[in-house]
């Protein structure tokens, strides 16, 4: 089966949230004349439920992208009491908090929200945020 984490073979250890897709869906290979494969046709067997395929597909897009689960994601919000790690806010109604890793070694930082996220991503580098911080307070002539 081809799916977000690439090739997968029947039987190899596939995360339960696959395990899930996989009932749903049925994948028929094809071939041409002399037996070269030509790829798959997806069949959906069954619809999952609306409100079960949003907790999928954010879990899926949480492992591929940040390799946690959506169960993780969730363990993480709950203990920063559902605040931005930086600020100390909510996230703003109808948006999650955002991931926030350190930039060499992609660990997981904290979950920021949206505002914060904006702002880390305008001051590439410590240093210009001391030079703002000066400015602000007057110490820059």
């Amino acid at each position: 089966m081809n799916d977000l984490y690439g090739e997968v073979e029947d039987g190899e250890n596939i995360p339960d949230v696959l395990q899930t897709w996989k009932q749903l869906i049925e994948v028929t290979p094809i071939h041409d004349d002399t037996g070269v494969s030509l790829g798959s046709v997806v069949t959906i067997i069954q619809k999952p439920s609306s409100p079960n395929i949003k907790g999928l597909e954010r879990d899926l897009y949480l492992r591929k992208k940040h390799n946690i689960s959506l169960e993780e994601f969730r363990d993480l919000e709950r203990a920063q009491g559902g605040n931005c790690k930086c600020c100390g806010n909510p996230p703003t109604e109808g948006k999650n908090l955002a991931i926030d890793k350190f930039y060499g070694t992609k660990k997981i930082r904290g979950l920021i929200c949206s505002k914060c996220r904006f702002l880390l991503f305008k001051v590439p580098k410590l240093e210009k945020l001391e030079l703002i911080m000066k400015y602000l307070k007057g110490e820059v002539n």
